[in-house]
């Protein structure tokens, strides 16, 4: 998370996009690279939503996908800014 927002815009926009019909890996990440964004901006409800989804797709599928974390960090973030210590101690 380096402040490069700009560049993430563009990338989640593209994502999503193609995320449809590229299949279950592509639209994890753009959830969870929406997720990235979303903290940036401190808008921790689209947060949690962007996360949760990433990470319930990933939960759904038959493979491990080794890069959770890129929805868990933004998750865990999002519940200790809002004081959701339930939260934050689940997702951590």
């Amino acid at each position: 998370m380096q402040g490069k927002m700009a560049e993430v815009r563009l990338t989640r926009r593209n994502a999503l996009t193609a995320a449809s019909s590229a299949g279950i890996a592509s639209m994890s990440r753009a959830r969870a690279n929406s997720a990235w964004l979303a903290v940036r901006k401190s808008d921790y409800a689209e947060t949690a939503q962007f996360a949760r989804e990433a990470l319930a797709i990933w939960q759904a599928s038959s493979f491990s996908f080794p890069f959770q974390w890129t929805a868990l960090l933004p998750l865990l973030e999002a519940s200790l800014q809002t004081d959701d210590v339930p939260a934050a101690v689940l997702t951590g």
